[in-house]
Formats: C-alpha cells, structure tokens, sequence
C-alpha cells in the first residue's frame, strides 16, 4: 500500500496531491539557512525507524533519571562560609530557653562535688582521726541524721537542676531545629532548577535530616552540658585543692594522658565521616533504583541492583567497624586512666593519712572528699572536651547548611524589577538564546535560537530528542537562565519579571502531571495558591466550571467523595487520563495568558487522548500557545509549527507549508500515516543522542 492510498483510510495527515516533489516554499524566518538543513537532512524511513527506537530507549531512560539526581557536580556558585558560627546568627536559637538551660545546667554541675563534700563529713564523724574519741551512739545518730537531711537537700537541688535543664533543653532543640530545618527547607525551594541538576538528591535529604540533627544537638544540648561539666571541672579543682592540695596535684597529674583519648577523638570524627559518607551513597543508589523501577523490573535487573546495594551496604559496615574500633579505643584509654588515677589517688592518700609528706597529714573523710572531688574534677574536664569537640565537629554540618541557606538562587522565586500591565497579550520573543543546562555545560542544547511567537498564536515544537523543545518551555517558564541572548514577553525582559506574577499569567500541562496527596479540589486550587495554603477567594463554583471546561466533572462526579476525593501520593488514585484533565481544570481555573503544552497527551490511550485532547482545544482558544508535540494528529491545526535539529530551526510553517517542503516533516507525517494501518500514532522523535527534557 502506497501512502496515498493509506491516506484515504486513515485522515488528511498528507494529501494525495502533496506526495509529487514541490519546490520549497519560503517561511517566515531564517529560510536559506532552514532550506539548507533541510536538504542535507533527508533520511530514509528505514533509518528514521531506527533513530526513533533508539531515541524512545533513551528518553526513557533519561526520564528516570531526573527525577532524582544522583551525581553530583561543581555548583560555581556555591558560597564558602567561613564562620559557620554565622548560621547560630542567621537562624537564631532561642536564648531565653537556651539561658535558662545553661543555668541549671551548671547548677547541675555542682551536685556532685557538693555531695562529697557531705560525705567527708560523715566519714570524719564515723572514722575520728588519731587521737580523738568516738562519738556516742547518740551523737553518732543525731550527726548521721544531719547529714542525710543534707544529702536530701542535695538531692533535691540536683534532681531540679536536671529536671529544669532538660525541660528548658527539650523546647529550646525543637524550636531551634524548626528553625533551622524551616530555614533550609525555604532555602532550598527558593534555588533554582539548575541547581538540583547538579546536586545529588541522596545528599540534600541528608542536610535536611542528618546534619540539622548534628547542629541542633551540638549548638542546644551539647552547648548546655559544656558549661554543665565545666562547673564541674571548676568547682571540683576548688575544693580538691581547699581539702587537700598535694592529693589534689597527684590526680591532676594523669590530666595529660587524657591527650590518648583526644588522638581515639581524631580516628572517632574521622570515621564517623566515613561512614556518614558512605550511608549517603547508600541511599543515593537506592533512590536511584527505587524511582527507576519500571526500568529495573523490565530489564529483570531487580538481582543485579540489590547486589549493587549490598556493596554500597558493605561499605557503610567497613566504615562502621574503622568507627567501632576508634570508639572503643578511646573508651579502653579513658576507663584505664581514670581508674588508673582513682588507685594512685587513694594510694597518695593512705601516705598523707599515715606519715604524711612534709608536714603535710589528713583524715580519712579528707581523702575521701579530695579523692571524690577531684574525680568529679578530671571528669569534668574530659566532658567538657568530649562535648567541645561535638561543637566543632557540628561546624562541618553548620557549614554544609550555610551553603544552602546563604547561597543566592540565580532565578529568584519572588521580586523582579518590572510587572508588566495586567492586560498581557501574550508576545513572545527569543532573540539569539543559547543554552546549556548546569549538569552539561559543555553541550550547547540551544544555539542562537530565535523565534516570534505573536499574541493568540499557536505554536508547535517538533524535533528529534535533544533538538532543544522542552529547553524553550523550561526557559519560558523561568527555571533556567540562557548563557546568552535574551526572551521578551510584549517587550519586557522574562528575566526583569517578577516571578511570582509570570507564573500567574501563564499555564502549564505536562507529560506527567503531578498531584498531590489531597483532595481533588485542593489539587485544582493549588495553582491558585500563590503562596497561600488555602485561597478563601476560589469558590466550589469556580473550581467545578474549570472542572466542566477540563472534561472532568462528570468522572469526579462518579467517584465516591466527589470533589473531596484523596488523590493520593503522585495521584496514584486516579488514571492517566483522570490525571491530566484535573492538571488541566487547575489551568483553567488561573485563566492564563500564555500556555504551554508539554507532550500532553503522549501516554494516554485514545479514548482519554480524545476527552484530553478536546479539553485543550477549548483552553487554547485566544491565548498564545507553545506546545511540544508527540503526535501529529494533536498539531496539524497549529498556526505555526517548528522543526528543529540540535538547537536550531530548520523547518517552519504550517501543517501544509512543510508537507510541501519536503524535509523533516514530511518524513515524519509519512512515517505516522503509515503507521496507522496498524496502530496508534507513533512518537515524533526522530534522530538524538541525548535527551534535553
């Protein structure tokens, strides 16, 4: 069967009149260089067959891949703080709560030196030194009673100390951390699209998680405890040396060995790295399987990608063994010296209570309290440098999070310097843009690409996998900003335009829409929003008009809450088709100026394809439309359609025009008529290595 005779059964795709070689007709722009193109670039059917199988497998796979980015590269405009303290500043803890912890924490420092400074007593009283008679079971009894009562007290003071400092402790960490992960969250959001093209997802999940925890433990509870045990350490010293100053040196003496569990620190904080590391490149290859499924399962790879984890898994585990061994090493050192120097102590001390040395004698209940008070003193000390060093340890973190929170988004979210008249019409010029995205920047997608599009006009973009289509609406959407050249929308620079306005004036349908986990008519609203959780001003009415414009009133109408219906996760609830009518209701419901279309109908079945289909064709009518297309039969009406090829124009006209031309078109509209014989219209990706959408 020829294609002329195709044609009769199949639609006007290609006119039988229009298969006779027709010289080329000229189009509006650039139409040496396009004509040109066009004829260096015929292809058979047969190779144009091959092309688009290979450029199918690897958009496919590209798809995939940029839902989760899992290798990461350079950002150049990354901040490098150098006070990471600055981020304690930028994001403020809560001092009042804080202050009253860091009270009661020292007051808590001083319980247990004051405690042996009891149990002295009680010693001396049951223990009279040489010379001295005992007491009477009487006396003994009454002094005994005092001194519990004291050790009550002392209690008691402790037991509030604490109790009020992890009160105070526990309302300051939370605040703190909702600060601090509100601010980081805000942060990230504000960035632009690019930098998420060159940040690993496994690695930002871990900021937001792992690294707020380690700020917010070290700069609230750990800050406490510091000035906790270095009460401790001070108040311990002063008593030790007030009972008995000699003992008191001899314990100070095994202070320097401490200097063996700082080296075990070293190895601790260097593994604890390693380790963190490696559990981020863990997860980083299980998010790259698991939104990769569909890929993995097709490709019975499901064995081949949990040995791939289970390697990543060993190498956390060979990270936490190095981490185990420096940990237990620095406990071995610091349970050796500290016992160590309790039986050097009480070896000093049985000499001063015997002999003593240079005059120098003291009771057993001073040994005692020298002994306890000092213990509680070297103790002390090491806590505080224990403590200390989770401080500075916590500066990596505090760093990795200023240079998201201080680092300025090259697109900003909000703010601009001009908001056009609220009358827009919708003039669209690109004038000499190139692009390359930041995970690529050596491959130009968008080279001196110019293009008119006029107010009310509909524009279809065709091409091969990476001719640059989804690039144009990327930047028209304002996620990108181009190397060079610029866009102006009725004169206006896109990039002088406030953000917030833009994304009010234009509406967007994607290939995969994506919903959220509410309900049908939260979803609709949320396009709306403009920053706002709930919009008291869109009314049921207007959000079931857009419903009816959209083709999907009548099926929320059968479901069983209605509009009130939970979509869930990704609107797992609901089918492709269902899908893309509510993206669509939520469009209609802003009213756009300008429209953009990106492969909308590509994954639906013909029956949902037609609702889809005809539900756009009702939104388009008067706005300015740029759409990508999949499918021929969804652009033969445009009024203008763009070819293109490795970033550049090379065929434009109406449906007709190219036909006659002869070119990329033609090969295409022939290829689809031919494939209607048998089946659906086939994807209008031609010739591509790399896939820019």
């Amino acid at each position: 069967m020829t294609v002329g005779e195709n044609h009769s059964s199949t639609g006007d795709l290609i006119p039988s009149s229009s298969l006779a070689p027709i010289p080329p007709i000229p189009v509006e722009e650039n139409n040496d260089k396009i004509v040109e193109a066009t004829k260096q670039s015929r292809m058979s059917l047969e190779e144009i067959d091959t092309a688009i199988d290979v450029g199918k497998l690897k958009k496919e796979n590209q798809n995939e891949k940029s839902s989760t980015n899992t290798t990461e590269f350079t950002d150049p405009h990354e901040p490098n703080p150098k006070f990471p303290f600055g981020l304690i500043n930028k994001i403020g803890i809560d001092w009042i709560w804080q202050c009253l912890a860091i009270f009661f924490a020292i007051g808590a420092g001083l319980g247990g030196p004051c405690f042996y400074l009891v149990f002295q007593e009680l010693v001396d009283t049951v223990i009279p030194a040489a010379g001295e008679l005992p007491p009477t079971d009487s006396e003994l009894q009454s002094a005994i009673n005092g001194i519990a009562l004291k050790m009550v007290y002392i209690a008691l003071g402790l037991g509030l100390a604490e109790g009020l400092k992890e009160a105070f402790l526990t309302i300051a960490r939370h605040r703190f951390q909702a600060k601090l992960k509100g601010s980081f969250f805000e942060a990230l959001c504000n960035q632009e699209m690019g930098y998420f093209d060159i940040k690993k997802t496994g690695n930002l999940l871990s900021h937001l998680s792992e690294d707020v925890a380690i700020v917010e433990e070290a700069w609230t509870s750990n800050l406490a405890k510091t000035f906790q045990f270095m009460s401790q350490f001070v108040v311990g010293v002063i008593l030790s040396f007030r009972a008995s100053w000699f003992q008191s040196l001899m314990m100070m003496c095994i202070i320097p060995f401490f200097s063996l569990v700082a080296v075990s620190g070293v190895f601790v904080a260097w593994s604890s790295k390693l380790t963190s590391n490696s559990a981020a490149r863990a997860l980083s290859t299980a998010t790259e399987v698991v939104t990769g499924m569909k890929t993995v399962r097709s490709m019975s790879g499901e064995e081949k990608e949990a040995k791939r984890f289970n390697k990543s898994l060993s190498k956390v585990v060979l990270a936490s063994l190095f981490k185990s061994l420096a940990t237990g090493s620095a406990m071995f050192f610091g349970h050796l010296i500290i016992w160590c120097g309790v039986a050097f102590s009480f070896f000093i001390g049985g000499i001063l209570i015997t002999d003593g040395i240079g005059g120098h004698k003291i009771t057993i209940g001073t040994m005692f309290q020298t002994f306890g008070v000092s213990l509680f003193a070297v103790i002390g000390l090491a806590q505080t440098a224990a403590e200390g060093a989770q401080l500075l340890k916590s500066l990596a973190s505090a760093n990795q999070l200023l240079k998201v929170v201080e680092r300025e988004p090259q697109i900003t979210p909000r703010g601009g310097t001009r908001i056009p008249p609220e009358e827009l019409k919708g003039r669209i010029v690109f004038e000499n843009v190139s692009f390359a995205y930041p995970s690529r920047p050596d491959v130009v997608v968008l080279e001196n690409f110019s293009l008119t599009i006029e107010p009310g006009q509909s524009v279809a973009l065709v091409g091969e996998s990476g001719s640059g289509k989804s690039t144009i609406t990327n930047l028209l959407e304002k996620f990108y900003l181009p190397l060079t050249g610029r866009i102006t929308v009725d004169g206006y620079n896109l990039y002088d335009i406030d953000p917030k306005w833009w994304r009010r004036t234009i509406g967007i349908v994607t290939q995969e829409p994506v919903l959220f986990g509410m309900s049908i008519e939260d979803n609709i609203k949320y396009a709306s929003l403009h920053g706002l959780i709930t919009d008291p001003n869109i009314s049921h009415e207007e959000v079931e008009e857009s419903a009816k414009k959209a083709n999907a009133h009548d099926f929320i109408m059968d479901l069983r809450d209605k509009y009130e219906t939970l979509v869930g996760e990704r609107g797992v609830g609901l089918s492709g088709g269902q899908k893309q009518r509510v993206a669509i209701a939520r469009v209609c419901l802003t009213d756009p100026t300008i429209l953009l279309l990106d492969e909308a109908t590509s994954a639906l079945d013909n029956e949902s394809e037609s609702l889809v289909q005809d539900a756009l064709n009702k939104l388009m009518k008067g706005r300015t439309t740029v759409s990508i297309a999949h499918r021929l039969s969804t652009i033969v009406d445009s009024d203008k359609i763009v070819v293109m090829s490795k970033g550049k124009i090379v065929e434009m006209g109406n449906h007709q025009e190219l036909l006659q031309l002869g070119g990329y078109y033609r090969v295409l509209a022939e290829k689809q008529t031919m494939g209607r014989s048998g089946s659906s219209a086939e994807s209008l990706d031609m010739i591509g290595e790399v896939d820019d959408e």
